[in-house]
């Protein structure tokens, strides 16, 4: 996922926080990707439960990576299809993998202290998707791979950055509490 800012497609250090609940849909789009975007200060994954569209049924993590660290630290290991499991010491793991919304939320509890970057679809995502050979193409590569959203976080506590193709679910995200209690523009 790229960042944004909204006028003009780059990302400067100005944040302010957003205490209204009156907010003009205009102010988050970005007309040159036809996307909405929103920055959510000291976000955790949480909040995913907020923004997801119960309506798009699967979800795409990317370099998802549940294990990272300076130090080495075992874990049982796959290597390969044939599914056997080794013990290795793992200094930093990543991996891509995807899942349908509703089972993702019903296990959102395990994602809270990571980093996520993950994509929602109306779609179930091919074999051959990778998210690195679509952002070089934009917005209309997304489109046709069914992606409506995709959500930021770098770290827990972090500022995250949530961007969306659909503008009745943006419209509804800009009227819950909790995200609007977490917006920055």
């Amino acid at each position: 996922m790229q960042t944004h800012r909204i006028e003009d497609g780059t990302l400067t250090g100005r944040t302010m926080n957003i205490m209204t609940t009156n907010h003009n849909l205009r102010d988050f789009y970005d007309p040159r990707h036809g996307i909405y975007v929103l920055y959510l200060h000291g976000a955790t994954c949480s909040l995913l439960s907020h923004l997801l569209s119960p309506k798009m049924p699967y979800i795409f993590f990317d370099r998802h990576g549940p294990i990272y660290s300076a130090e080495w630290s075992n874990h049982p290991v796959v290597f390969s299809k044939k599914g056997t499991q080794y013990a290795a010491e793992i200094k930093a793991m990543s991996f891509d993998f995807r899942m349908l919304t509703n089972e993702f939320l019903e296990i959102l509890d395990e994602f809270e202290k990571c980093g996520i970057l993950l994509y929602q679809s109306n779609k179930e995502f091919p074999h051959n998707f990778q998210v690195d050979t679509i952002e070089g193409c934009g917005a209309k590569l997304m489109r046709e791979n069914g992606i409506i959203s995709g959500f930021y976080l770098p770290h827990e506590e972090e500022t995250a950055q949530f961007m969306s193709f659909d503008e009745e679910h943006f419209s509804r995200i800009l009227k819950n509490p909790v995200i609007v209690d977490k917006m920055f523009c």
